[in-house]
């Protein structure tokens, strides 16, 4: 699957789901909110903070009201979730939206002070391209807040496809320490990374996609074209499901939910102009 086609499919998935996201996306909210507490213990006075992946602007809207002395940029490749972040902000006069790839962020270097994310990374194409961006629009002394989700993510749904055929139904993500020595490849300081499982529980195997479908996680990365599912194959995933994974007549979905901050040298540049902000600091159109 091409660069191009891979962003016009989580793109297209997230509009769709914009307007149920937020009473579907439990697990999400749950996460984000872990990490903003997780923020509580950062000493930090920013002038700028990138909300990359804002989605419908709930962190946004936290960030704005813990800091408001700050900018608070919502970041997303979705125009429909910016849309409803424009509909909650009226009262709040620091945040803007910016509809953009979190891998080539149209900003100009050196430009924020904190890049907050929740749940995005995952979506992102490669992780050395992200962070290479990050790392660009990060001031000296500006910190990386994120979660993501790590390679345990989806086994249940993963390993009961693996017993029906080879095609790719499920999205594979990215191991914690693989995560962490990309960071610290891209020059990045002091990256501290955790885990924590959560899991959440269905009626059946349809509950569990419609579930993925609903916040727009379908697959969308891989580069296999995923099998035809039709009824058949469906009544054979459930009784594999099932069979391998029901607790009290339930479904388990397990999530491997990763916490990450790290920091940008002090010494990044020899001298940085500290400018007095002045609205948010855009090279070029994003597209």
């Amino acid at each position: 699957m091409s660069s191009t086609t891979l962003k016009t499919n989580v793109r297209t998935a997230f509009n769709r789901s914009a307007s149920h996201y937020e009473k579907n996306a439990l697990l999400q909210q749950e996460v984000e909110q872990r990490l903003l507490e997780r923020m509580q213990y950062m000493k930090i006075d920013p002038k700028l903070i990138l909300d990359i992946g804002a989605g419908t602007g709930i962190s946004t809207l936290a960030l704005a009201k813990k800091y408001k002395k700050s900018k608070v940029l919502a970041i997303d490749i979705s125009d429909a979730m910016l849309d409803i972040v424009k509909h909650k902000k009226p009262w709040l006069s620091n945040i803007n939206e910016l509809c953009a790839d979190a891998e080539f962020l149209p900003l100009s270097d050196h430009c924020c002070d904190v890049v907050f994310s929740n749940m995005t990374f995952q979506w992102c194409q490669s992780y050395q391209q992200l962070f290479k961006e990050i790392y660009r629009v990060l001031k000296p002394g500006g910190l990386l807040m994120f979660s993501t989700l790590g390679s345990d993510s989806l086994k249940e749904l993963k390993i009961s496809w693996q017993q029906i055929d080879e095609h790719v139904h499920v999205n594979n993500f990215e191991d914690m320490h693989d995560i962490g020595d990309v960071l610290l490849a891209e020059n990045f300081a002091d990256p501290v990374m955790d885990v924590e499982w959560m899991t959440l529980t269905y009626q059946s195997v349809i509950d569990v996609m419609k579930d993925l479908k609903v916040i727009g996680a379908q697959s969308l990365k891989n580069s296999r074209q995923k099998g035809l599912m039709g009824k058949a194959k469906i009544a054979k995933l459930q009784k594999i499901y099932e069979e391998n994974f029901q607790q009290d007549a339930h479904l388990p979905l397990t999530y491997e939910v990763v916490y990450g901050h790290a920091w940008i040298s002090d010494n990044k540049l020899q001298q940085v102009k500290d400018d007095d902000f002045k609205g948010i600091p855009i090279v070029q159109q994003a597209g």
